[in-house]
């Protein structure tokens, strides 16, 4: 049927389909992304009032990330509410104005992944010229919801001790986490990832979340691979009272979120090393341990266009050699051949005599 299209027709078809098709593709990969930016991210939510109490309306609320140096902006409504949701996790300052009160300004607000802050501002009578600054020490204490988790930081995951760097491996410093048993230890998207049983539920029954993407293995109910720890900038364990958008199992919930670039150029080189020099011989050993691996990498951040457009990369790589088990097996000899050798041709040579031989006879036959 194709080719009975005139081809005239089939040029402006081809034009108009593929204008369509590239649209389509653009709203898709937009939905795509802003969909999963939800659930690896934060909100930060308040209310806007002045010494008495009463809301402040019409306030002007900007939100900025101190390393990018992106903002979000936000108008209180009658009752001096302001809303942000879904932003990214980092470090902000919140930056609030309105005529006729001093602008109020607070560091050092921390928004970890999964978290709901509640930020109430108290504007106090003056010019817009006065600041009133407020420096936040430490963690918001989050007050919006009753979930309960616990974050594991950047400098946890690259501080301490981690054998084979799995940040799966981690998931059990987090409250009401105890390590998985085999049957859940690793799926076919990766050989070691690990499934720890979080609030009384079964190493299969864990909701693994990448950036806000969906990071399950669906045949084996288990986590694909997450990336290697210099990559990652924080991930929590959530272990009850899951809200709609993360209650898909009955366990926990554990949300991974990459580093992203920043203003700034930042990266580091690694390389974990363990060989014969290195080690040291186990005591009751004959011989000395032939394990030789290297696991190294490195990671690279910043900025294409400032305060704009953004870039990171990591890139690790293990190689790992190990001699096998000692096993004894009996090689034969020579001679053994030789023998065997005589006897294959003697079988061949010999006459078969079948005189003697019926179906009932016990006689061999050859």
């Amino acid at each position: 049927m194709m080719r009975s299209i005139p081809t005239a027709f089939t040029g402006r078809f081809s034009r108009s389909g593929w204008c369509a098709a590239v649209a389509a593709l653009v709203i898709c990969l937009s939905t795509a992304v802003a969909g999963a930016q939800i659930a690896g991210t934060g909100s930060v939510q308040g209310t806007v009032t002045d010494t008495t109490g009463a809301a402040v309306g019409g306030a002007n609320v900007t939100l900025t990330n101190d390393a990018t140096q992106v903002q979000h902006t936000a108008t209180t409504d009658k009752q001096g509410l302001y809303s942000f949701p879904n932003i990214n996790v980092g470090t902000y300052t919140l930056m609030v104005a309105d005529q006729g009160f001093k602008t109020y300004t607070q560091h050092n607000v921390v928004l970890e992944v999964g978290s709901s802050l509640g930020l109430n501002v108290p504007l106090t009578v003056g010019s817009t010229t006065e600041e009133v600054t407020v420096s936040a020490s430490g963690l918001a204490l989050q007050t919006e919801d009753a979930s309960f988790k616990q974050t594991i930081d950047e400098r946890t995951l690259t501080e301490l001790p981690l054998n084979g760097r799995q940040v799966t491996s981690l998931i059990t410093l987090a409250g009401a986490s105890v390590p998985s048993s085999s049957l859940t230890q690793g799926n076919k998207g990766w050989w070691s990832s690990a499934s720890p049983q979080i609030a009384g539920g079964q190493g299969n029954q864990s909701d693994y979340r990448l950036d806000g993407g969906d990071n399950n293995d669906y045949e084996s109910n288990t986590s694909f691979a997450l990336p290697f720890p210099d990559a990652v900038s924080q991930f929590s364990v959530q272990s009850s009272v899951q809200s709609a958008d993360t209650g898909l199992h009955p366990a926990g919930v554990i949300n991974v979120v990459t580093k992203s670039g920043t203003n700034a150029w930042h990266g580091n080189a690694f390389e974990f090393m363990r060989n014969t020099v290195m080690d040291a011989t186990n005591y009751f050993a004959t011989t000395p341990d032939s394990l030789h691996q290297n696991q190294f990498g490195g990671t690279l951040g910043g900025h294409i266009i400032k305060d704009r457009l953004f870039f990171f990369g990591g890139y690790q790589r293990l190689n790992f050699s190990e001699a096998s088990n000692a096993s004894t097996a009996h090689v034969p000899t020579q001679a053994m051949l030789n023998v065997t050798s005589r006897r294959r041709k003697w079988r061949r040579a010999r006459p078969r005599d079948r005189s003697n031989c019926s179906t009932r006879s016990r006689v061999r036959c050859w």
